[in-house]
């Protein structure tokens, strides 16, 4: 019981369902620090996870790239950064449920805003489908996207068509908060080496890992181009010198009877 202004006692009625009460309290506490993190991993996390991405990526200025899911251009406008004469290009299918106001527009607006217009392009493209012939990218990368591609097979579908439109000797990375054991399963499948996935870093209450990896490089034992525009098979250096010792000894062979005649004289 408490004292009004005059002094006089106060009656308290008490709070009713106070049980409840605490649990709404505690429960605004882990809402408010939900949506404190989901906010943090927003304007901070995954820009710190998109710099480590690109940064692990040996640049050289003339590639092409492709941002597979590039939402508003995170990875896509970091890319184009690096380029001097190469391009980069986004697909996406733009659904705004994954990505607050998520459309080309944006993306277009944030490049512009980043001075990296000139060197973008952006496209309506299903990652299971990409429109891209094979072995046409240097690099491919792909931020907080495949899982939202439902179902396991529809997963590994787009996964294979990345593999399939990335050059020989060109680099893919993946960033994803599941499934990234999955990823790397498939991108060995289709022949990529030196496939890695990182240590975890929190993004939205969830690890974030990133899967690596490389298109094997062209054999350079299989075909040479040649000036007439057509392709000739090279041999290998083994072959070479198989023939090379085959020749030899059929020229000592063919030499030996003209010594002969010549001592004999």
């Amino acid at each position: 019981m408490s004292q009004g202004a005059s002094g006089r006692a106060r009656a308290d009625y008490g709070i009713d369902g106070p049980g409840t009460v605490a649990g709404l309290v505690v429960l605004g506490g882990v809402c408010l620090a939900a949506a404190g993190g989901m906010i943090w991993s927003s304007k901070i996390g995954k820009l710190r996870a998109r710099d480590a991405l690109i940064d692990a990526i040996p640049w050289r200025g003339d590639e092409q790239v492709l941002d597979v899911g590039c939402g508003r251009g995170l990875l896509l406008i970091a890319a184009a950064k690096h380029l001097t004469i190469g391009r980069a290009i986004g697909i996406d299918v733009w659904h705004r449920r994954d990505q607050a106001d998520n459309r080309p527009e944006a993306t277009w607006r944030n490049a512009r805003a980043e001075g990296v217009a000139d060197r973008i392009d952006v496209r309506d493209a299903d990652a299971r489908a990409l429109p891209f012939a094979d072995n046409t990218f240097d690099v491919i990368v792909s931020s907080l996207v495949l899982h939202n591609i439902h179902g396991r097979a529809e997963r590994e579908r787009a996964v294979r068509e990345i593999a399939r439109v990335l050059k020989p000797g060109g680099c893919v990375a993946l960033l994803d908060v599941a499934h990234t054991t999955e990823y790397a399963q498939v991108l060995e499948a289709c022949s990529l080496r030196n496939i890695r996935i990182s240590r975890p870093r929190w993004l939205f209450f969830m690890p974030a890992r990133t899967v690596t990896g490389q298109k094997p490089p062209p054999r350079l034992d299989a075909c040479s181009p040649v000036s007439s525009g057509k392709e000739i098979p090279m041999i290998t250096r083994r072959r070479f010198a198989q023939v090379s010792g085959a020749l030899a000894l059929t020229a000592i062979a063919q030499q030996a009877p003209i010594a002969q005649r010549v001592a004999r004289a």
